[in-house]
């Protein structure tokens, strides 16, 4: 009983993170990861994407230089067999790409 209660617990932890995320309320998802620094945060969502991605994607510096304290994984590969390093870059050059654009 008490593992299912650990799992359960777990999950809610999880899906409580990636609600946050969905509501872009970074100071509340800053306090979870304060006060669980023994949780491990090498996590992904329904769609298969890790919170680093998210991270990564909105440009939250702040929690993740947070979570490099929980010894988070940067060697991950997404569904695309991409690594996130590609993504940063990826993501990098399509802002480069779309600034000369209007500036043509």
């Amino acid at each position: 009983m008490n593992v299912s209660k650990n799992l359960n617990d777990h999950n809610d932890k999880i899906n409580k993170i990636f609600n946050l995320i969905k509501l872009k309320n970074w100071n509340g998802l800053k306090k979870i990861i304060l006060e669980n620094d023994d949780f491990n945060y090498n996590i992904k969502d329904s769609s298969n994407i890790y919170l680093i991605e998210y991270l990564v994607l909105f440009n939250q510096i702040d929690i993740i230089k947070l979570l490099f304290k929980n010894d988070i994984r940067i060697d991950i590969i997404d569904e695309n067999n991409q690594s996130l390093l590609y993504n940063i870059i990826k993501f990098l050059m399509t802002c480069h790409s779309l600034d000369l654009i209007l500036t043509k």
